[in-house]
């Protein structure tokens, strides 16, 4: 009776152990030296991201990374459904990486890596894609509102920064900004955050950072308000092309 129980228990826990020693599951030893999002306004009120991620896998062998990014949530009382498109992802090198997409509850999930290959120490990825949808319009300014690194990491990223770059310059009156750490829709402030102005006071770019930790579950959002007109607002037949070519 003895013997059975000790081989019933050890099934019973098996699946835990591999669980535990997966090459996918991240372990206490790995981190993300640093989250660099670019994020350009175009006028035409579609953003171009491109983040540029530098992972620690310390002394583990895994395949590689997943990014997700967060693509239905809501914000001021509006829905949003982005649309993301022309992703590529490749390393400082400029050599692609394979990667694949799928949608992940809220999130479209970027799997990268190779599962027939390893890899181990510091590795930089950079990921580039186009996004829909991500411009709010009210009353009397338009907003792009972006979770930067998402809330979904398993390991902590010791340095995040985010620039906004608009698609001309403005007076710095009219800009209203914000940036916020910590668990989802946390209202806790950035460390930093910078009006980059040029001559006669006008504005092409806000930059963000957090240089202290961020622990796993925590993230970093920031939001950049500009006058009415800078971006075109999406006709109905747009809408319609949108929803129609989704």
């Amino acid at each position: 009776m003895i013997k059975r129980i000790t081989l019933f228990l050890v099934f019973l826990f098996l699946p835990l152990i591999v669980l535990a020693t997966d090459s996918n599951y991240p372990s206490s030893q790995e981190v993300i030296d640093n989250f660099r999002s670019d994020i350009r306004v175009n006028s035409d009120a579609s953003i171009d991201v491109t983040e540029t991620i530098i992972y620690d896998f310390g002394t583990n062998q895994k395949h590689g990374i997943y990014r997700d990014i967060p693509v239905k949530y809501n914000n001021k009382g509006l829905n949003y459904n982005l649309r993301v498109s022309d992703i590529s992802v490749r390393d400082e090198n400029s050599n692609n990486y394979q990667f694949k997409t799928s949608s992940k509850g809220k999130n479209l999930e970027i799997k990268i890596g190779d599962s027939n290959s390893y890899v181990a120490g510091l590795k930089t990825y950079i990921i580039s894609y186009k996004v829909k949808r991500a411009i709010s319009y009210f009353g009397d300014y338009d907003e792009i509102y972006w979770n930067v690194t998402g809330n979904d990491w398993q390991v902590p990223i010791l340095k995040a920064s985010a620039s906004v770059s608009l698609p001309e310059q403005i007076y710095k009156s009219g800009i209203r900004y914000s940036c916020y750490t910590g668990y989802l829709k946390s209202t806790q402030n950035c460390d930093n955050t910078d009006l980059i102005t040029s001559i006669d006071n006008q504005i092409y770019h806000i930059d963000f950072a957090q240089n202290n930790r961020i622990g796993n579950g925590w993230g970093l959002t920031v939001a950049v308000g500009f006058p009415k007109g800078v971006v075109r607002v999406p006709s109905f037949i747009d809408k319609l092309y949108d929803v129609l070519s989704a």
